[in-house]
């Protein structure tokens, strides 16, 4: 669990919140003859494995932290080029792996310098023994609760690119504001994403700033026959005792707002849920 994070654009800059509580809330595990539909983090109490010098080295940049966690500095590379002018980017990534019975989950978190923060989650040890052969997936449903600068006064729109419209050759971008608690679909072909905006918070040229989410799956979207994967991205009014993926479709029933209030920048608490499947093929 992240809990929180702050992003500054430079050393005498202002601290800006984004997060107050991001985690992968379930990961949800159906099998394709239907022997078993595993929900590894609500269903059971598992718990982190322990890590030591060999899992968080220190020649890798590592530092193992309480709680079973590691932390990793890396240079990630070319981040910046112009001509002569070269900026390489670093990261910090926090990770654990979850005890799940036969498998080990690594959960991990990356912030970045340019102020990307990304979530991954990978299965890894074994299979089933019972099932070793049988095939199944592995769907990380993540929870986040943004607080852009601060509580209250986020709002989420929904980003669409749509070429050429209204004529050939040109193309429009649309950012309606998601108004009340909804599932919604990520089509990649429409550059899809939800955008959780502040009341207040704008950049150096005035215009409001956004923290953008982007869905990075590994393979197809997650659909089977619970109503809670029939959606990509579900925004709920935020409610700390909402966390379960399978309860999705209660806790938006009826719907209730989530735009904030700008006049008096007083209002609603927005939380995003993605939900990502990983298919594992197993042979």
């Amino acid at each position: 669990m992240i809990h929180w994070a702050f992003f500054r654009k430079a050393p005498t800059a202002k601290w800006i919140q984004i997060l107050w509580d991001a985690r992968v809330s379930d990961i949800f595990v159906p099998y394709h003859n239907n022997s078993h539909r595993y929900y590894d983090m609500s269903g059971f109490n598992f718990s982190l494995v322990p890590i030591g010098p060999s899992d968080c080295p220190a020649t890798g940049g590592g530092t193992p932290l309480g709680g079973n966690v590691c932390k990793e500095v890396h240079d990630r590379g070319l981040a910046w080029k112009d001509w002569s002018q070269v900026r390489r980017g670093e990261e910090v990534v926090l990770w654990g792996a979850l005890g799940a019975g036969n498998y080990n989950y690594v959960m991990e978190w990356t912030f970045r310098d340019d102020g990307v923060v990304m979530g991954r989650v990978g299965a890894t040890a074994v299979n089933l023994p019972s099932e070793p052969l049988e095939t199944h997936m592995h769907n990380p449903i993540w929870r986040l609760d943004i607080d852009l600068d601060g509580f209250p006064g986020d709002t989420v729109k929904e980003g669409t690119h749509t070429e050429f419209l209204p004529t050939p050759l040109e193309a429009t971008d649309t950012k309606p504001v998601v108004s009340r608690e909804s599932g919604l679909d990520w089509d990649p072909h429409a550059f899809h994403q939800m955008n959780v905006y502040d009341a207040t918070l704008k950049n150096g040229k005035s215009d409001p700033t956004s923290l953008q989410l982007v869905a990075l799956p590994t393979g197809g979207l997650s659909r089977h026959e619970e109503d809670f994967t029939k959606h990509d991205f579900w925004v709920t009014l935020y409610k700390p005792t909402e966390m379960w993926a399978a309860q999705l479709p209660t806790y938006i029933c009826p719907p209730e707002a989530v735009t904030a209030k700008r006049t008096s920048f007083s209002g609603t608490r927005a939380q995003c849920i993605i939900i990502l499947a990983m298919k594992m093929a197993n042979s």
